[in-house]
C-alpha cells in the first residue's frame, strides 16, 4: 500500500473511532465464496436476525454490462461536476 493510501486509511480509522463507529469489513472474495458467512456477520451488525440462510449456490454474479462499464465515467463526471 502506498504511503498516501495508508495515511488516508489511518485517518478514516481515527475518525470512526472518534465517532464511536465500529467498522464491519467485508472482503468481496469472501462474500463471493460463501454469502452466508458474510450475512451472518452483516445482519446482526444491523440489529437484525438472519431469517434463513441462502442456498449454497446463491452466490454473487459479477456485472459486466454497459451500465457497470459506464460507472467510472459517471463517477468522474459527477466528481468534476461535468454533468
Amino acid at each position: 500500500m502506498h504511503a498516501a493510501q495508508e495515511q488516508e486509511r489511518q485517518s478514516w480509522a481515527r475518525w470512526f473511532v472518534a465517532h464511536g463507529i465500529t467498522l464491519l469489513r467485508l472482503v468481496y472474495e469472501e462474500l463471493e465464496a460463501d454469502l452466508n458467512i458474510a450475512l451472518r456477520r452483516l445482519v446482526p451488525s444491523l440489529g437484525l436476525g438472519l431469517r434463513q440462510e441462502q442456498p449454497r449456490d446463491a452466490g454473487l454474479e459479477r456485472l459486466g454490462d454497459q451500465i457497470s462499464k459506464s460507472w467510472p465515467l459517471r463517477l468522474q463526471c459527477g466528481l468534476l461536476n461535468l454533468s
